[in-house]
Parts: C-alpha cells; structure tokens; sequence
C-alpha cells in the first residue's frame, strides 16, 4: 500500500474535483518513495459471478509542478472485455527482455490455459510470471507487474482482491485443471517420476493441514504434494494436494485419479517400497521401478560383483536376483562407498558416533517388474532426479511453499500457479540446455540478465534501449531477437 500523498498532491487533486467533478470521480493519489501515482478505483457488477468485482486503473503520476506524466491505460469496455488505449504521456519505461523470455516460455501452455480457464487465465498467467521474477505475493503483483512490458498483451487485473478470488476458482476447479493436465499429457510419456513431497505451514483456516516433523525432527503442521513428471525429459504432468498425514500408498488412489494408462512405468524411491503397494501397482497393470530401504532383508539375499558397468563416469558394482516375486538389482557405487565411509569414520572421531552398516555403504536395492538389463534399470531410476528437481525448484525458486494464504482452495489455487510457473521454468531450462548453456546459467540467471534491457514508449512509438554486449551476445546464442518489437 501507498504512503498518505503531500498536502500540494492534495490540494491538486482538490482543485480538479473542483474544476471538473466527473473527469477525475474515482481518481485516488498514492505516494511511493517520493513518487505520488494517480489511480482510478470503481467497481463493476460480474452477471456471472453474481457479485461486484473492482476495477482499477493506473492513470499516472503526478509531478510537482502539476503535470500528469500519464502511464498507458488498461481499461474496461461495456461488453467486459479489456482493451489497451494509445499512449498519452511522456514516456513508459517497462522492462523488456525478460518479457521476451517470459513470452516464448509461456507459448506452449498458453492455449490449453486459455481454454481450461476462460476467464481467469491473463491472471494465473501473470502470476506465475510474477513467480518466476521472484515477486510471489499478491500484495506487490500490482506493482511488480507495473514494471514487465505486457508483450502478450494479458491485460490482467492485478488487484489484490481480484488475484485473491482467481486463486479461490482456479483451486476449486478441478475438472479445469484435470482438463489442463490432460491436456500437457499430449504425446507419449509412459515412463513417469512420481514422488510426494511435505510442505509445512501454519495457516489456521486450512483443513487439510496435519501433524508432523521436519528435518530438524520438530513438531509442525503439514500437507503433501503428489507430482507426476515425465522421466526422461523432466517436463511437468500433474500435480495435485493432499492431506499432511497421507502416506505414500496413496499413489493408488492418485493414479486412478490421474487416469494414468496401464503399462505406464512408475519410477519412485523408498518410500513406495511395500509390498502391499507394489503388488497393487502390479495388478492394475503398471510397470514399476522402485528403491528399496537400506534395512531390507533383500540385501541379505543379493549380493554384488556378478557384473559391472561405468555410468557418468563411476563404476558401478551389480548383483541380479529375485525379491517378492519381482527381479531385484543390488548396486555398489564404489565412488559413493568411498564417500559415505568417510563421512562415517569422521562423524566418529569428531562426535564419538558408533560406526554402522559399512558393508552396506554406497549400495542401492532396486525392485522392478521388468526383467531389463542391470544398466537400464539403474538409468532409469537415476532420471527420477526430474521429480527431485521439480520439488526443489518449485520450493526454492519458485516460493511453492510460502504458504501464508489461509483456506484449503486458495492454497490449491497457489499451488497451480506453482506448476505453470515450473512449466515456464522448465521451457526455459531446456532452451539453455538445447543452446549448452545449462551448466552455466539457470532460468533466475536468465531473466535477471535480460531485465537489463527496457522499451520506452513515447508519444512516437516504443523504442528498446541500449542491449548490453554481455546480453547481446547470450540472446544470440539462445536464439532470442531483443531488437525488434514483440506484439501478441
């Protein structure tokens, strides 16, 4: 929120009510900083919604010597839809690189979003930009998106009331977003990553939430996210929310949900490793590959040393047997045995920690219903580091779990947000993987690098300012044209 403005902004605004009432009716003055913004505020009655929805509109800002300096105007026509009027004022500085990223990132799921959710899609779609800038709460959107050039001309109403209601649809529709899922799910992904992750929060309208522990071993309150990726390539399917003391057999029910096909592989870690749970999978038809816990007796039946292999440049050690009824692969990392006894050896010295199952040390017991070739298997459970990097990104980059909302639907409606903001992110990974630039750059990377760069809209038309060389020659590379003017 804005600062009370200065008595001269006051008086300013006193002297136009007085001149001409119903030119400025509606008009506010906010100051930031020592900037005074001049706003429109009005509300406008939803037929659909039954209710009155607010209307707000960014008129300019006022300078001292009286003169409006005016922004470009977003308003409403009669039939509701929006429209962008010509530029009036001086000069409009919007940041303009990093829209040319947002934009080509967002090409792919713009469409599916657009027809899944008619009306609230410019919204959603802002958000998760907004994400993406690291700008994650509703209370600055406004603000932050002031300052991105709205290349796909979205047009979103930005406030806080406004972006409170669309998390509240977008979380209660779930046949949208199933329809929306359905809709990524296009094309052949049959080999999948799924895992459930913990995010802890204190909300007290939530229902959802349930008592547990977190790394540090202390008491909170929590609820889990179930996601789907595609193995191979990382891209996002699904993601859903669940209550905080479901477990991982959970995947049962999650898949008859999802509707995901037999013969679908699922690839998944230790905490989907009973046997109950697998044979289920089995029986509706699903391939599995799933790591079993360092305490299974399994390892007291399989031992390494019948094969070998190089994988990513470490040896790797392999036994082949059989567990339950399926094939069962025992790997003995020697890189990471190597490690993990070091760090057991050190833990003793430096804090007198008894020294514990050594010869179990840089091993993985994986169980599947595919009788494959030992490598094959332990590639496959290695790309499950896709779903490992959606949990992380979408908790570190993306403020997945600043959960500060209040209600089971709205908090839905944040966590799709979430996962259009990890499609944004994963399309622009894959271009800087595609371009080689992945070990170097990361999305953030990116965009905070093309932020450098601006349009200014004057009363001639937008000109873009100066490119960098350090950015002229990474957009060159990546393929991105900073020098021409982006429309939708």
């Amino acid at each position: 929120m804005g600062c009370k403005p200065d008595p001269w902004a006051k008086e300013w605004l006193e002297r136009k009510r007085q001149e001409d009432p119903e030119g400025v009716k509606g008009w506010t003055i906010e100051k930031r900083g020592n900037v005074h913004y001049i706003k429109f505020g009005s509300t406008k009655w939803d037929s659909e919604a039954k209710k009155y929805r607010k209307i707000s509109r960014h008129i300019g800002t006022l300078n001292p010597n009286g003169t409006v300096s005016s922004a470009r105007s977003r308003t409403d026509t009669d039939d509701g839809k929006k429209s962008t009027s010509n530029i009036v004022g001086d000069i409009d500085v919007k940041e303009y690189g990093n829209a040319v990223i947002l934009k080509e990132a967002t090409e792919q799921i713009l469409p599916p979003l657009r027809e899944c959710f008619p009306d609230i899609y410019a919204e959603l779609l802002a958000l998760a930009d907004l994400r993406l800038l690291g700008n994650p709460r509703l209370n600055h959107a406004s603000d932050s998106w002031r300052m991105v050039d709205d290349i796909l001309g979205l047009n979103p109403r930005m406030s806080d009331d406004v972006l409170s209601d669309v998390l509240h649809q977008a979380g209660g529709a779930h046949k949208a977003q199933e329809r929306f899922f359905s809709m990524l799910e296009e094309g052949d992904h049959r080999h999948m990553a799924v895992d459930l992750s913990v995010i802890f929060s204190k909300s007290d309208g939530m229902k959802m939430l349930r008592k547990g522990y977190n790394r540090f071993k202390l008491q909170s309150t929590q609820f889990n996210l179930n996601a789907i990726c595609d193995l191979e390539t990382g891209k996002p399917l699904r993601l859903c929310m669940v209550c905080g003391n479901v477990k991982e057999n959970s995947i049962l029910g999650l898949l008859d949900e999802f509707g995901i096909s037999e013969k679908t592989v699922l690839v998944m870690d230790r905490g989907y490793g009973s046997k109950n749970t697998l044979d289920t999978l089995h029986e509706k038809g699903h391939d599995f590959v799933v790591a079993l816990k360092r305490n299974s007796t399994a390892y007291n039946t399989i031992e390494t040393g019948e094969g070998h292999f190089i994988f990513e440049d470490r040896p790797i050690d392999y036994g082949v047997g059989k567990f339950w009824g399926y094939h069962a692969y025992r790997y003995e990392d020697l890189s990471m045995r190597t490690d993990e006894i070091y760090d057991k050896y050190k833990a003793e010295e430096d804090k007198g920690r008894e020294v514990k199952n050594i010869d179990r040390a840089g091993n993985i017991m994986i169980l599947s219903s595919m009788n494959l070739h030992p490598r094959e298997i332990y590639r496959m459970y290695k790309d499950r580091c896709a779903i490992e990097n959606f949990f992380d990104t979408s908790k570190n980059d993306l403020d997945g779990d600043s959960t500060y909302l209040r209600t089971d639907i709205h908090v839905m409606g944040y966590n799709f947000v979430t996962f259009l903001a990890f499609c944004i992110w994963w399309n622009i990974r894959f271009r800087l993987k595609t371009a080689g630039l992945d070990t170097r750059y990361t999305p953030r990377d990116l965009l905070r690098s093309f932020a450098a760069v601006k349009v200014i809209y004057t009363l001639n038309g937008p000109v873009i300012s100066m490119i960098p060389k350090d950015v002229r020659s990474l957009a060159d590379k990546m393929g991105y044209r900073l020098d021409i003017i982006h429309t939708s």
